[in-house]
């Protein structure tokens, strides 16, 4: 398994968050994907920020109810968008991606650390969509 202590990310990188009182926890979606929930879903705020550390392809999928916004922060990253043609990222490049357009991420040459902030009517949802809740794994057809 690769975690955030054996990858390319080091030991300063994760003091300077702890530095900075950023209150972040560490999670994981799955054994590949070190996650890092800067603002958590159940914040009571419209949106959750997350950071992501990838080091392989993030399954095609999209959310029913949020906006997301990327920036890369480090490493180079494609985005897929529905049936368009790839975007690629690199550091400091974002994109944002509106609620049911389907989109996948691969990371090219190495892995990626991103910033993911979902948008969500806080009115219709007060503690916000965690993981999976918004999320569909199959592709739209718009």
């Amino acid at each position: 398994m690769r975690t955030l202590e054996n990858s390319q990310f080091s030991q300063k990188r994760r003091e300077t968050l702890g530095l900075l009182g950023v209150p972040w926890l560490y999670g994981s979606l799955s054994n590949t994907t070190p996650t890092y929930t800067v603002i958590p879903p159940t914040s009571g705020l419209n949106y959750k920020i997350n950071i992501y550390d990838i080091f392989v392809a993030v399954e095609g999928h999209y959310h029913e109810h949020q906006t997301q916004d990327i920036l890369v922060l480090e490493g180079r990253l494609k985005v897929q968008l529905d049936d368009n043609d790839p975007i690629i990222l690199g550091p400091l490049g974002k994109v944002q991606i509106l609620p049911k357009v389907w989109h996948a991420l691969e990371p090219i040459d190495g892995p990626v650390r991103y910033v993911s902030t979902y948008f969500f009517d806080a009115a219709q949802h007060p503690t916000g969509l965690p993981f999976p809740e918004d999320v569909n794994f199959t592709k739209k057809i718009r």
